[in-house]
């Protein structure tokens, strides 16, 4: 389930949904989720598997941990809730 979470993340900055911009990742998730995409392209080695995990190591933290600092658009405003509202 975690992994669909990432993934949908990843899916849906790269193909700009229109609730995207209503609802929009902050800078540091959209990093987050380019650096993972980039590292799961990348050729498969053991040195790739640590770019890996730690490419969902910083976009999990980017996803559960930043503060919103704008609540008016109630939990629509969080990404992970966005993505059980869609399962």
């Amino acid at each position: 389930m975690y992994g669909r979470v990432l993934w949908s993340v990843i899916r849906t900055i790269g193909q700009g949904y229109r609730w995207c911009e209503q609802y929009r990742f902050t800078s540091r998730q959209k990093k987050e989720a380019e650096g993972l995409k980039d590292a799961l392209v990348l050729d498969k080695s053991d040195s790739t598997d640590w770019t890996v995990i730690s490419g969902i190591d910083k976009l999990g933290l980017g996803l559960f941990w930043y503060e919103r600092r704008e609540i008016s658009k109630g939990d629509f405003g969080c990404p992970v809730y966005r993505f059980l509202v869609m399962l």
